[in-house]
């Protein structure tokens, strides 16, 4: 069975995009908090797109993933033990205000991530840029 084609649109309303560019404003521990992006002027209407489930703080701060351990210091940055050996990890490269993110709008399942007033984060991060943990 073939796949359908995605189609990529650039609409700072966010009406009828599948994948929107934006641009990030602050970083939170499960999500990013950005403003439309047309190139070249950022909106000023705060859009939250949800971290890829393997970068998010909640699932794994204070638990154990395939026998390792994580404690979370920030949004990004952990403390990964396994056995007798730790290691300090950061997401690489790191979410900065001002980067340019490709988001697409989640509309079967959601996300799993809602804000601090617990609405639901319909969009996610592509993660385009290839961001994992790494050893700092």
């Amino acid at each position: 069975m073939k796949s359908p084609a995605m189609r990529v649109v650039r609409d700072i309303r966010h009406e009828y995009a599948l994948i929107v560019q934006l641009v990030i404003v602050s970083v939170e521990d499960d999500h990013l908090v950005c403003h439309s992006w047309d190139g070249e002027t950022a909106g000023n209407t705060d859009i939250l797109v949800a971290k890829p489930y393997l970068l998010r703080r909640t699932p794994f701060d204070g638990g154990e993933r395939d026998g390792v351990s994580y404690d979370y210091t920030s949004s990004i940055q952990r403390t990964a033990t396994k056995d007798a050996t730790t290691e300090t990890q950061v997401i690489v490269p790191t979410y900065v205000a001002d980067d340019v993110i490709y988001a697409a709008r989640f509309t079967d399942g959601g996300t799993d991530v809602v804000d601090d007033d617990y609405q639901r984060v319909s969009m996610i991060d592509m993660n385009v840029d290839g961001r994992a943990w790494a050893k700092q």
